[in-house]
């Protein structure tokens, strides 16, 4: 997905991967050429620019050909953070949850007619798989992950966090480390962009209470700016349903008006929640709340999930 759209940004794209794969076959159908060797030899004559994985260490034959030829070498999330650079960048970060809410938000703005480019960490084969090409000129969304900090290098003009909890603890030393490391992330938003915040985060004001952007809460309790009410659960088939579980009544309220209401076909509060997310961020690119509702309704989730 990245090397699709960093070629609709002019790019000129290959590389390498150490066996043959599914991938592989649909980036060479699509032009993109990959070799199966990964020695000093297979670094292109007028190559720019390395991007590697977070899993490849500096001897790797690749990287040192860059080094020896004094190509710069970025990671993954720097590219990725570059791609959002004069446009519209959505970064979806979160100890929990982000795969989801970035799927559900694609789908949802795919539903109600727009052109979105998004790279999300699964596969949901009802949005394609795992990455969009659209629109220069639409969102580019993506998963904001903390480990490694790799949030940190994101340009993003807006910003979600799902929620914040202990976890890559062989990254950071305790909680107060993680919870700095959104804050930075956070404190990346321009001005003119916005953070929507879980409203019952412990640690929502230290990592919010200080930014020049628009802030917004969502959760389940009464003072949030968006809040989230389970209504009913229920077995029976829904207008809307698609898929076969137990289904979850939805409302979202806005400052005390509610906005929407859905089936949501996954269950848990969690899953609501996700949505509700999904839901408001697409809004605020346009999408009208029945489309929104109509296209929640239908998700069928994520391979693995």
């Amino acid at each position: 997905g990245l090397a699709r759209i960093a070629r609709q940004a002019g790019a000129v794209c290959s590389g390498t991967d150490m066996e043959a794969s599914e991938i592989v076959d649909d980036l060479r159908a699509d032009g993109i050429d990959v070799a199966l060797k990964q020695t000093a030899a297979e670094v292109p004559q007028d190559c720019d620019l390395m991007v590697v994985s977070a899993a490849i260490r500096p001897e790797h034959p690749e990287v040192q050909e860059a080094a020896r030829r004094d190509i710069e070498v970025i990671k993954y999330a720097q590219l990725l953070g570059r791609m959002m650079i004069g446009r519209t960048g959505v970064a979806i970060a979160g100890t929990h949850g982000k795969s989801t809410t970035t799927s559900l938000l694609s789908h949802v703005l795919i539903k109600a007619g727009l052109d979105p480019t998004f790279i999300v960490g699964a596969t949901c084969p009802q949005i394609g798989g795992g990455w969009r090409v659209g629109s220069a000129e639409q969102p580019l969304i993506a998963e904001a992950c903390e480990f490694d900090r790799s949030f940190h290098f994101f340009s993003p003009t807006h910003g979600v966090i799902l929620n914040v909890e202990e976890d890559h603890l062989d990254v950071y030393k305790n909680l107060d480390e993680i919870i700095e490391s959104f804050a930075i992330f956070a404190r990346k938003l321009p001005p003119q962009g916005t953070l929507l915040i879980q409203h019952e985060l412990p640690h929502r004001l230290a990592i919010s209470g200080a930014l020049s952007c628009g802030v917004e809460t969502i959760g389940f309790a009464p003072q949030a700016d968006w809040r989230v009410e389970v209504v009913e659960h229920a077995d029976a088939p829904h207008e809307h349903k698609c898929v076969d579980a137990m289904t979850f009544k939805v409302c979202l309220h806005h400052k005390g008006r509610r906005v929407a209401k859905w089936t949501n076909p996954m269950p848990g509060e969690h899953m609501a929640y996700d949505a509700a997310v999904a839901a408001v961020t697409a809004h605020r690119f346009g999408a009208r709340w029945d489309d929104v509702e109509a296209a929640i309704s239908c998700f069928e989730g994520l391979d693995r999930r």
